[in-house]
C-alpha cells in the first residue's frame, strides 16, 4: 500500500518450494495508477491481492494459472481488489485457480472487464468471476462501498468443475450487507459442464443482454 505511479510489464511471476508465495501486487490500500501488463503469473499466491482502496488500475494482457497448486493455504484469486476506482481488467486469462475464485472483485466503483478468460476455479464454493460490494464486517446493516458502474463485457467464462457459479454478482453470503448497482453484462460466453451460469442478488440496477450460455 501507499504507492502510486508504477508499471509492471513483460516478466513472469512464479513460486518455487511449498511455503507461502507473495502476490505480485499486495497491499492495504492506497495503492493507485498502476499497470499490470503481459505478465505470467503462476505457482504462486495471486497476481493482485488489495485488500483497501485504490485506484486507476490498469491490468492488460496477463496469464495467470495454477495458483494455490503448492498447498491448500497458498493461493488467493488470481486477482483480488477490494474499493477500487476505476479499474480496467481487459485481455487476461486466468485459469486453473486451485484455492480460490479466478478473480474477485468488491465495492469497485467504475470499471470494465472485457476480453477475459476466466476459468476452472477448484473449489465448490468458489467462481469463475465475483463481483461483490464492500462491507467491512459482517452483519445485515450496509456500511460500505457499492459496487457499481461496471460493464462486463466480452469474455470466455468456463467451468469444468462443481464450482459455486461461473459469474456471481451478489454479496459473499447472506450473512455481508453488499450492495450493487448500475451494472451491464453483455456478449459473454458462459459454458459450464457442472456449474451454474449465473447469479445476481440485491442488484440497484442492472442489464443483462446478448450473452449466450451454453451448459451439459
Amino acid at each position: 500500500g501507499n504507492v502510486s505511479d508504477f508499471r509492471v510489464m513483460g516478466g513472469r511471476h512464479t513460486g518455487t518450494g511449498t511455503t507461502d508465495q507473495s502476490p505480485l501486487v499486495q497491499g492495504a490500500g492506497n495503492t493507485n495508477h498502476v499497470t499490470i501488463a503481459d505478465m505470467e503469473s503462476d505457482a504462486t499466491y495471486a497476481l493482485i491481492n488489495l485488500m483497501g482502496t485504490s485506484g486507476y488500475f490498469g491490468v492488460f494482457d496477463n496469464y495467470v494459472h495454477d495458483l494455490g497448486l503448492l498447498g491448500p493455504s497458498l493461493g488467493a484469486a488470481g486477482i483480488f481488489m477490494i474499493q477500487a476506482t476505476g479499474l480496467a481488467i481487459i485481455g487476461n486469462k486466468i485459469d486453473n485457480i486451485a484455492t480460490s475464485h479466478c478473480t474477485r472483485i468488491g465495492g469497485a466503483d467504475g470499471g470494465v472487464i472485457s476480453n477475459n478468460q476466466f476459468s476452472r476455479p477448484h473449489l465448490a464454493a468458489n467462481h469463475c468471476l465475483t463481483l461483490r460490494g464492500f462491507t467491512p464486517t459482517p452483519g445485515t446493516v450496509f456500511g460500505g462501498a457499492w459496487c457499481q458502474n461496471v460493464v462486463i463485457s466480452d469474455n470466455i467464462i468456463l467451468s469444468e468443475m462443481a464450482t459455486g457459479y461461473m459469474l456471481h454478482i451478489a454479496p459473499q453470503n447472506n450473512g455481508y450487507a453488499e450492495r450493487h448497482g448500475d451494472i451491464i453484462v453483455e456478449r459473454n460466453y458462459l459454458v459450464s459442464t457442472s456449474a451454474s451460469t449465473l447469479f445476481t442478488e440485491v442488484i440497484g440496477t442492472c442489464t443483462i443482454r446478448n450473452n449466450l450460455f451454453e451448459t451439459d
